[in-house]
């Protein structure tokens, strides 16, 4: 009973490994998107107040 008792755990691990493999590849790849997203606002943000700040020097 202890050695199937074994098997069965090592098939567990095995398949919550994979689980936990695959979600943390799709995490991952939420994770890149959400950045990149993040990135490209951040530089539209970046840009209008270049934008903003450009005509004021410009007055001033």
């Amino acid at each position: 009973h202890m050695r199937v008792a074994g098997r069965n755990t090592d098939f567990i691990t095995y398949h919550s490994l994979d689980v936990l493999g695959t979600f943390l590849l799709a995490f991952l790849a939420i994770l890149s998107i959400v950045v990149l997203c993040v990135i490209k606002l951040l530089r539209a943000i970046l840009k209008s107040k270049k934008d903003n700040r450009a005509p004021k020097q410009k007055v001033n």
